[in-house]
């Protein structure tokens, strides 16, 4: 097991959580690990920026007023400081219930698509994960931010209700506050972001979003 200690402004999270010494998952931007309790997911950064920490704490500090609206979304709660007792950055978000998961299990191929349908599930059901996801989505856009990296893996969905949690928070575009971080994922990047005519915003995450509902409802990219 590891240790993780957090910065003193986290929202109602230990200043110090373990997590399990297997990571969850492995990204370009950094390793995720589970806390012991099940309660947390710590994302620690491979190569975090100078100033990732300060950008980290303007989005906690935009999260502490969400009201309702949080339940489509696993927004930061707390920084990690130290890891294992060395200095590194991080960033911890809630544990998302079992009864999600990962989108991109549910529609990346007609295959996974196949062993859903086997399994009860209706076009209905895809119809209503659309909606959610969408509605995810809605939500942050209408407090103007931007997500920048809409794409089938940061997304978790209950097949079951249709309800949709947008993951990957932690590198929010606000016009004239925050910048982008990252351009998002092939496939779904806005063409003009692509060019290098445009940065990430709200109108490029209105691109991504659509093909991403195309392809939960067509079971593929048609762009």
């Amino acid at each position: 097991m590891g240790t993780v200690t957090l910065l003193s402004n986290s929202r109602n999270v230990p200043n110090q959580l373990t997590i399990n010494d297997q990571e969850a998952h492995r990204g370009g931007e950094g390793s995720i690990f589970f806390t012991t309790d099940g309660r947390y997911v710590v994302k620690i950064y491979h190569h975090p920026s100078s100033d990732k920490q300060k950008l980290l704490q303007h989005v906690l500090d935009l999260g502490r007023n969400l009201g309702e609206d949080e339940q489509f979304l696993a927004w930061p709660l707390g920084i990690v400081d130290r890891f294992n007792g060395q200095s590194n950055v991080g960033v911890v978000t809630r544990r998302v219930p079992a009864s999600h998961v990962p989108l991109y299990k549910l529609i990346y191929s007609p295959i996974d698509a196949v062993e859903q349908f086997r399994q009860g599930r209706s076009w209905l059901e895809y119809l209503k994960i659309a909606r959610g996801t969408a509605a995810a989505v809605r939500t942050i856009h209408g407090k103007g931010m931007a997500h920048a990296d809409i794409h089938f893996k940061n997304f978790l969905a209950n097949p079951i209700s249709g309800e949709v949690v947008l993951i990957d928070l932690d590198g929010l575009v606000v016009k004239g506050f925050l910048p982008p971080q990252v351009k998002g994922m092939p496939g779904f990047i806005a063409p003009e972001v692509m060019m290098g005519k445009a940065k990430p915003d709200e109108s490029t995450d209105r691109h991504s979003l659509a093909v991403l509902v195309l392809w939960i409802l067509l079971l593929r990219n048609v762009m």
